[in-house]
């Protein structure tokens, strides 16, 4: 069901968000990370059921209960009921009493730590849990965060870790002028192992609302950078290189485009797994524009991935950079699904120029986002560009 439900302000005035249908949408663990983030950024109790009910394996997975487990803790103070693996409702209580003060280090740093026992994506964590630690429920305790995660770092179905740490924090850090934010990634995990660790470091952490974000001239794509990490160095210098022939062949990356060196990060010593499955590493290409856009667009390696399966994944991936440059898109579409809860929570209006139509991620999203936080958004089709669509937003914090 994915029509539109509007609800006045009394209907989250008394400390508890509208319910939620864990099968709205495409029914997936969104559904849990955004209201879990949004509980915790307003305080007020959740309640999901029919939790991932459209899935293979429905109910919250290993994955998402850490996410919402580690939301609560990021916010302090919370109770939860039904978050194990299996389950399908969940519901986050949230103490009247809202002193909680959260663990640091002798130096002042607040300190948090998640445990993903699977190859699940940590990437995903971080989006539940950024938005309670940039935008949260008082002003913060420390200015300095430490958020260190163990999981999967390149997982299927969700970012890299190379795309949040060069896409996503760079397009973030754009919204909150002051802040420092720095993704460390101490150890790789490929499915279906995981054990990969990153540490997110936030510096100069204010609490404030951020500020709008205005995109909406994209400009020509001047710079291409591809980094690849692989378990063998050699084979990762040999796939960028490919992925850059590929790359060259498209009339929209041909002429006036800048490639760097091909950046290569070893994977050796990580464990591998799952047969032919396995993974064994992952490509990032970014793309910068004239006017300042930033894209990203990454893809999987698996053991057994044949050279046709190989040049398949690069040309599309090709494809879909191409499609977003005829549609004159500022963001890429993981971006778009994951810019939505600070455009929400800014202090002013965002205009964004992405590439139509809306994902169905992100229509979810934005059903979220309106329903628990009382922010608004609008997205129409630009004039001449049928692909080309302007998603602005009034973020809840612009009276303030």
């Amino acid at each position: 069901n994915n029509k539109k439900r509007r609800h006045t302000d009394s209907s989250t005035s008394l400390g508890v968000l509208p319910p939620v249908d864990g099968s709205l949408g495409e029914g997936g663990g969104q559904v849990i990370r955004v209201t879990a983030s949004n509980s915790a950024m307003t305080r007020k109790n959740a309640d999901v059921t029919h939790i991932r009910a459209k899935r293979p394996k429905p109910g919250l997975q290993e994955q998402h209960a850490a996410c919402v487990k580690a939301v609560v803790a990021i916010a302090g103070g919370g109770k939860l009921f039904g978050c194990e693996v299996g389950s399908s409702t969940l519901r986050i209580e949230w103490d009247d009493d809202d002193n909680h003060v959260p663990q640091t280090d002798a130096d002042g740093v607040e300190i948090h730590n998640v445990q993903i026992n699977t190859a699940g994506a940590t990437t995903l964590v971080i989006q539940a849990c950024l938005p309670p630690l940039l935008m949260p429920h008082k002003p913060p305790v420390a200015d300095r965060v430490r958020l260190s995660i163990t999981g999967g770092t390149d997982a299927s179905f969700a970012p890299t870790v190379d795309y949040t740490k060069h896409v996503f924090l760079p397009t973030i850090r754009r919204m909150f002028q002051s802040l420092d934010a720095q993704l460390d990634v101490q150890r790789r995990g490929f499915y279906p192992i995981g054990g990969g660790k990153i540490q997110l470091s936030l510096n100069n952490r204010s609490g404030h609302p951020p500020a709008p974000l205005n995109l909406e001239m994209r400009g020509e794509t001047k710079n291409v950078t591809v980094r690849v990490v692989h378990v063998s160095t050699k084979r990762a210098s040999e796939l960028g290189e490919q992925f850059i022939t590929v790359m060259r062949s498209s009339p929209s990356f041909a002429q006036g485009v800048t490639y760097g060196e091909v950046l290569v990060e070893s994977a050796q010593g990580c464990k591998i797994g799952g047969g032919s499955r396995g993974g064994v590493g992952s490509l990032l290409v970014t793309l910068e524009t004239s006017c300042g856009a930033l894209l990203g667009y990454n893809t999987l390696f698996a053991k057994g991935d044949t050279d046709d399966k190989i040049t398949q994944a690069f040309t599309n991936l090709v494809q879909i950079a191409e499609k977003d440059a005829a549609s004159n898109a500022c963001l890429d579409r993981p971006m778009t699904d994951q810019i939505l809860p600070y455009l929400a929570c800014a202090a002013g209006n965002s205009r964004v120029a992405i590439r139509a139509p809306l994902t169905p991620h992100a229509v979810t999203s934005l059903q979220l986002l309106e329903e628990q936080l009382g922010t608004s958004f609008t997205f129409h089709r630009a004039d001449g560009i049928d692909t080309m669509g302007i998603l602005t937003c009034t973020g809840r914090r612009s009276a303030e």
